[in-house]
């Protein structure tokens, strides 16, 4: 039986800033009553038990609990799980199974009446014990123009293989550049650009997870209300729309008319956001009659107009391009240097902006737990102008995420030592209107990779990346969520500015943003949580004489379950697991080994990766590092050379020999570190067999030094020979 740590979902502490306690006693004092109505903290621990079991502690007691429970991609909740009274400190899950992810949602009964939302108090979970993450993602598209191929092509070879790497199957759509106006959408290449990504998906339904718009991709346009004001400052019309590309089958019209003046720009008009008839902008500003209108989660990483006047790379798109690629590489291979841990910062507003305080509290906690949150506030932030929560994260961190209300994103710096970053203020989430959120991913120093960026009632669902989810994962279900208080993933917001009372919208109805199609993330869809550092090398090597295939790669320090071996027929996968459990080729070896008892037929590509069993504030779960690839290659001249693991103990060389012919003898040539040249052994060891003819000696050789596990390769031969 193995017991997984417990973990907290929700927790505070207050005064100004700092690390939350584990102890802090429910509600914090500096909480007003007001503040914690709509949350329900949990602190979820799984125990791999018979049966396995999920236990869920409600610090609040104040509310009786309906509980829900669905799989991850159910799309409505079913009947009633389960109920417990107001009082009811511990519930337990024994009905799961190991290695399945489950979605709980507790509704809070019992809500003030004060209320407008009585009855739609939620906090939502993702859990579960042992969920296997090391299989076969699924495809990624990934959009780019045709112009960054030469300048950057091997940034983009080393990311797209980074893609295959990770799990994922690349599919690769060329465009032509978007335009500095932004009316891309009057040329039609959107159109043709989502018919690509359409036929893709076609060809393998359901299997085609995230795009990725990589550089210019021209930029779809759709919104047909003079009404709505996301953030109160006037109206909008074809406002920018990636989640055009994230769509298989709705229909977009082009029908509308609409002549927009953006309030916040001094009666400013704007031609991109005007919405004409036949004009290539859509109507549609939602598809709420839809359960899951959107089939994929999507990403942009386009600095168009971003860096004019800016000091980032002297306002050069393609070195901005090449920068984060390069900053996304080292953070997938969780590099020295790059590795941020698993703490949080929630950055309040003083209390502006309460609503969104809950929810950020009600989004953090399962990704990061409470021994792992900060929390500091507007006011104990240090001075300096644009970049004040970047210098905090400097100083304090690093983050894995950071929760800000009320502020721009920290552009002109690159003091940002946090992944992911979300929040809310005016006029950010129209990522086309300013370069803020873009400024803040490019700049080669900061270890920003996504920003999104939120109206009131536009919740983002960062629950989704526990258990291995991807910032893909959050963009789908956030989009798909088609309103704050009856959609899936429904729950009660305090809108009100001041937070005094409780109304749905404090600009103007309609109120609820929740899946409207501006929504936008900055950044590569497939970010995940908790990078491991991947095997250096692989080679995958044929012996001609028996048609068998040994692995060998250097060890991964960070693969404390072992590996996982995959085989493909083709380079870019997919890649098929080859081992049911994670194989231990050698505890402390340098340098692993496997042979395949029965090599995959028609494959020639093989993958191994680290895994790693998590323990996180959403249950435990197999987290596999990016694989080493390899294709399969004969094994090096001369046709009888043999790898083996060796060892060395009273300056005695050992080596494990499957049935050595008699008599053995040298010459020995030690391995380089990537199994690639061969160095002969100077002087010549001599060459001694063993007693039981399973190891050989060689003695007092001055290269090898004690524990240190090398391969060889050597001549079967008679002692006369040499």
């Amino acid at each position: 039986m193995r017991l997984v740590a417990t973990v907290l979902l929700f927790a505070f502490s207050w005064g100004g800033s700092g690390t939350l306690a584990a102890d802090t006693v429910w509600p914090p004092p500096a909480l007003s009553a007001r503040d914690h109505v709509y949350v329900v903290p949990v602190e979820v621990s799984a125990a791999l038990t018979d049966p396995p079991a999920l236990t869920f502690r409600f610090w609040k007691t104040d509310y009786a609990l309906d509980i829900y429970r669905k799989s991850p991609e159910a799309l409505d909740w079913g009947t009633l799980h389960a109920s417990i009274p107001a009082g009811t400190a511990e519930w337990r899950d024994t009905t799961v199974e190991r290695g399945v992810a489950y979605a709980y949602r507790f509704h809070a009964r019992g809500v003030p009446a004060e209320t407008v939302h009585n009855g739609h108090v939620r906090t939502f979970v993702l859990a579960g014990v042992e969920v296997d993450r090391t299989l076969w993602r699924g495809r990624v598209v990934l959009v780019m123009p045709a112009s960054i191929q030469t300048p950057l092509a091997w940034e983009i070879a080393r990311f797209r293989e980074d893609l295959v790497a990770d799990g994922w199957t690349v599919h690769e759509v060329l465009t032509p550049d978007g335009r500095d106006d932004w009316l891309d959408a009057a040329y039609g290449d959107h159109v043709a650009i989502r018919d690509e990504i359409r036929a893709i998906y076609a060809a393998h339904p359901g299997e085609v997870k995230h795009v990725i718009l990589l550089g210019r991709v021209p930029q779809p346009r759709s919104g047909l209300r003079a009404a709505w004001a996301p953030d109160g400052h006037g109206d909008l019309g074809a406002v920018a729309a990636d989640a055009y590309y994230a769509d298989v089958d709705n229909e977009w019209t082009d029908t509308g008319t609409i002549t927009v003046a953006y309030g916040n720009q001094s009666g400013q008009v704007r031609p991109a956001w005007h919405n004409n008839p036949g004009d290539g902008r859509f109507d549609q500003s939602h598809f709420r009659h839809l359960p899951e209108a959107f089939e994929m989660g999507w990403g942009r990483i386009d600095f168009r107009r971003a860096l004019n006047g800016e000091t980032v790379n002297g306002g050069d798109e393609i070195g901005a391009l090449r920068d984060y690629l390069n900053k996304l590489h080292a953070y997938k291979h969780a590099r020295d240097g790059f590795k941020p841990g698993r703490r949080a910062l929630v950055r309040d507003d003083g209390g502006l902006y309460k609503h969104l305080q809950e929810e950020f509290w009600k989004t953090i906690t399962p990704l990061s737990g409470m021994a792992n949150l900060d929390y500091v506030d507007r006011f104990g932030l240090p001075a300096v102008s644009w970049q004040t929560e970047a210098q905090y994260t400097f100083d304090h961190g690093p983050y894995l995420y950071v929760f800000m209300a009320g502020n721009e994103p920290n552009r002109n710096s690159d003091m940002s030592r946090a992944v992911f970053w979300t929040g809310f203020k005016s006029h950010v989430g129209y990522w086309d209107l300013n370069a803020w959120m873009r400024q803040s991913i490019a700049y080669p120093n900061s270890w920003t990779l996504s920003w999104t960026f939120s109206p009131p009632r536009g919740r983002y669902l960062y629950h989704k990346m526990a258990l291995g989810g991807t910032m893909g994962d959050v963009m789908k279900a956030t989009i798909n969520n088609q309103s704050s208080t009856t959609g899936l993933y429904g729950s009660a917001v305090r809108n009100h500015i001041n937070g005094t009372h409780f109304v749905q919208n404090p600009f103007g109805a309609p109120g609820d943003y929740s899946g409207f199609t501006f929504m936008g993330h900055m950044g590569d869809p497939t970010l995940r949580e908790h990078m491991i550092e991947s095997p250096p090398w692989l080679r995958a090597l044929l012996c001609a004489e028996s048609g068998d295939v040994t692995l060998a790669w250097a060890a991964s320090p960070e693969g404390g379950e072992g590996y996982h071996l995959y085989a493909a027929a083709g380079r870019n996968g997919p890649y098929d697991r080859i081992t049911g459990e994670p194989v231990r080729a050698g505890e402390t070896a340098q340098v692993l080994y496997w042979k395949l008892a029965e090599p995959p037929l028609g494959k020639f590509h093989f993958k191994v990766r680290a895994v790693r069993l998590e323990t996180t504030p959403s249950g435990t779960y197999l987290n596999a590092s990016l694989g080493a690839l390899a294709d399969l290659e004969p094994w090096p001249d001369p046709p009888l050379a043999r790898f083996l693991r060796v060892a060395v103990e009273d300056n005695r060389l050992h080596m494990d020999i499957p049935e050595p012919p008699e008599p053995i003898f040298a010459p020995v040539f030690l391995e380089s570190p990537d199994l690639r040249t061969w160095t002969a052994a100077d002087p010549r060891p001599t060459a001694i067999a063993s007693d039981d003819g399973e190891t050989l000696g060689f003695r007092d050789h001055s290269d090898l030094q004690e524990a240190h596990h090398r391969f060889l390769r050597f001549h079967w031969g008679r002692l006369g020979d040499r």
